[in-house]
């Protein structure tokens, strides 16, 4: 296969997010040929790129008859998108902290109020979308439909650092028809 640098993939993503939505048809944000965010929220800028990791692990199948694995089965797949959300906002700690509410309190104040009863009242899933871009110009857009953030959330005030909301979303398991990840790529 000949090296095609126009295939290559440089510079940042662009992160989006929205509720969750099982009957959401992915394919929708690529339908009118361009990509369409209109339903998703932009997170703004992130810091260290958008990582995503898709992870798989396997049981390993062996013989009396014979020293290698003669056969391998996949036991678990997930997926992972990892960012640090560069813009501390509310908006950002609510998706960050998987729901709450955010509200304005006068003229001159909001408030961010995470959920106060986790056991009864389940989190809320969102769907994430990260756009990037060829060297070619074309675009590829992955969406992992329905994600929650599955790592702690911290943040620093430092002086000679900006504070930022780093996050780990994992993919979860919709359906039969709806896989835990898409990848769209533009031709």
């Amino acid at each position: 296969m000949a090296i095609q640098a126009v295939n290559l993939m440089v510079g940042p993503g662009q992160l989006f997010h929205k509720p969750f939505d099982e009957s959401w048809d992915p394919v929708a944000i690529i339908s009118g040929g361009s990509p369409d965010f209109s339903l998703f929220t932009d997170t703004g800028a992130t810091d260290d790129g958008i990582n995503i990791t898709i992870a798989k692990s396997y049981t390993n199948h062996t013989v009396d008859q014979v020293a290698d694995w003669v056969a391998s089965t996949i036991t678990e797949r997930s997926s992972k998108a990892e960012v640090n959300l560069a813009e501390p906002t509310h908006e950002n700690l609510q998706l960050a902290l998987n729901g709450g509410t955010t509200a304005s309190v006068n003229p001159s104040w909001d408030k961010y109020e995470p959920n106060t009863d986790l056991i009864a009242t389940q989190e809320e899933y969102t769907t994430l979308a990260v756009l990037g871009n060829t060297l070619g110009g074309k675009k590829r857009v992955l969406v992992i439909p329905k994600a929650l953030n599955i790592d702690d959330v911290a943040f620093a005030y430092k002086k000679d650092a900006k504070t930022m909301f780093a996050c780990s979303w994992g993919g979860h398991y919709v359906s039969e028809m709806l896989p835990p990840f898409i990848v769209y790529t533009q031709r």
